[in-house]
């Protein structure tokens, strides 16, 4: 990749939506949450096809499955993998100016060694199988260890991630800073980096990825919950490659969760896309609305669509986590 590549922001012309279907051998759930989550995986995947393709990967012990579930625009992929969450495993898409795509394998180890189970060798070779035997292009080994949930762009230069995810232990021990700063930087095309606390707590399977803490709405403009003050001081103190402040639009998170061990309870996982912006719903009305309001406004152009996704968000992720766009 001797081009000059870069991340898309999320609100640019995207082609396609993947998803992952998970293994029913041996799965990385158990069989019947797994199946569950699967109402929500299928739901969602009708919600986006109304708006633009959706391709889900399969295992090839799912075909009947596939069948049933593939549909209009939902098309299956028949592709080793193990767990559901697309956004980390099957790596980042790289673009040049000249719209030629690219990928990078960032060497997903499991969010740190998080589970032990076999069944995630798949999973930790996805990236590079999915980008050469399906996407038909090149593919760079990330020098770092990182998932995709852990990163996000506004599409003209600027990364935002955190130091909790990045900096992890079993990530990548022998980080620094400045080393990883520079290294994001080299190998996503990004100019500037900016680095928020993250998060540490046990609940979260990710230790603070990004994509449930603040997104990038604008070139400059990004959205977060007000009450996470830890990570709000933080950008507040952050400025733009110009060295302008960032404009932070503050949303109010849900009081009611799911029931949970690993609950992810945040607005921020929405996901958008050509023609509409999906965004988390808890049963929360008054907070649900606010929430949606503030997206709105955010983004006229594109049509608004709260939706619930309670046994995903049950088991620590949500829309934005088990979806990639490309």
């Amino acid at each position: 990749m001797g081009m000059i590549m870069r991340m898309k922001a999320e609100w640019e012309p995207q082609q396609r939506v993947y998803m992952c279907f998970g293994s029913s051998n041996d799965p990385a759930l158990s069989k019947a949450t797994l199946e569950a989550v699967r109402e929500d995986l299928v739901m969602l995947a009708q919600v986006i096809a109304k708006y633009m393709p959706v391709t889900m990967l399969f295992n090839a012990h799912d075909r009947s499955r596939a069948a049933e579930i593939c549909t209009g625009d939902i098309e299956p992929l028949f592709l080793q993998h193990y767990d559901i969450w697309a956004r980390d495993t099957l790596g980042v898409p790289l673009w040049s100016e000249a719209g030629e795509l690219a990928w990078l394998d960032m060497n997903f180890n499991v969010w740190g060694e998080r589970y032990t189970s076999r069944g995630f060798q798949a999973d930790r070779e996805l990236a590079s199988l999915f980008a050469r035997s399906h996407m038909g292009c090149s593919v760079r080994k990330a020098s770092f260890v990182l998932e995709g949930g852990a990163l996000d762009t506004d599409g003209a230069g600027t990364l935002m991630t955190t130091r909790s995810c990045v900096l992890h232990q079993r990530r990548n021990k022998d980080l620094d800073l400045a080393a990883a700063d520079g290294m994001l930087r080299n190998e996503t095309g990004a100019r500037h980096v900016v680095w928020l606390p993250g998060y540490t707590g046990a609940d979260d399977i990710t230790r603070g990825h990004i994509d449930g803490i603040a997104r990038f709405v604008a070139t400059g403009v990004v959205v977060m919950e007000g009450e996470d003050t830890h990570n709000l001081d933080a950008l507040k103190a952050s400025r733009q490659p110009s060295g302008a402040e960032f404009t932070i639009i503050q949303i109010a998170p849900p009081r009611m969760t799911t029931t949970g061990a690993h609950d992810a309870d945040t607005y921020m996982n929405f996901l958008v896309l050509n023609g509409a912006v999906l965004v988390p719903a808890f049963g929360d009305e008054e907070r649900d609305g606010l929430a949606a309001s503030a997206l709105a406004a955010l983004f006229p152009d594109r049509e608004i669509v709260p939706l619930r996704l309670d046994r995903l968000i049950a088991e620590g992720g949500g829309m934005h986590c088990v979806t990639l766009n490309v």
